[in-house]
């Protein structure tokens, strides 16, 4: 069953769908194109934060596989979806993107929200081979349920409230 948007009291748009449930969530598997095994990929289960925008904020270190896999490829996909007995009737999100190293500045300056998520993550935050990674989707692929699959584009993920109030004015779009 899709959700309402409380804004307008209609449907809400699969990128408000996926905008909620991507808030919802806190790990993610994030896959990288392998540095060591040319053109494979690999996977790592990670934790994240959204910036406002709905950019995933991973802290990864150096010296970590992923990291290294990012320094010489930044395209990624990070995966969301929560445990539960049938993995195959929840909901999941795939943000499919480029990954970019953020600053000493930034590492600061996400450093309250990230703890607040991830507490345990403070020895981490302290060392100075870790650091944050935004990745900026290029495509989202949102499946909400049977028969709700739906890819949405950076636009929408970005702006979903916008993207609902244009579907909203032109349903046959």
């Amino acid at each position: 069953m899709s959700r309402q948007n409380t804004a307008t009291g209609s449907a809400a748009s699969p990128a408000q769908e996926a905008r909620l449930f991507a808030r919802d969530c806190h790990h993610g598997v994030l896959s990288t194109l392998s540095k060591r095994l040319e053109g494979f990929p690999f996977g790592s289960v990670s934790p994240f934060i959204l910036d406002p925008e709905g950019n995933p904020i991973i802290l990864i270190s150096d010296l970590a596989e992923h990291s290294k896999n990012l320094q010489a490829d930044a395209r990624c996909s990070l995966i969301l979806q929560p445990f539960a007995t049938d993995m195959q009737s929840t909901g999941r999100v795939t943000l499919i993107g480029l990954a970019e190293r953020l600053s000493t500045d930034d590492k600061a300056a996400l450093g309250t929200t990230y703890l607040h998520q991830f507490p345990q993550a403070t020895e981490y935050f302290a060392m100075a081979d870790f650091c944050f990674w935004r990745i900026r989707p290029i495509k989202v692929r949102w499946i909400g349920g049977f028969g709700r699959i739906h890819w949405i584009d950076r636009d929408a993920w970005l702006n979903p409230d916008k993207t609902a109030r244009h579907t909203a004015r032109h349903p046959q779009e």
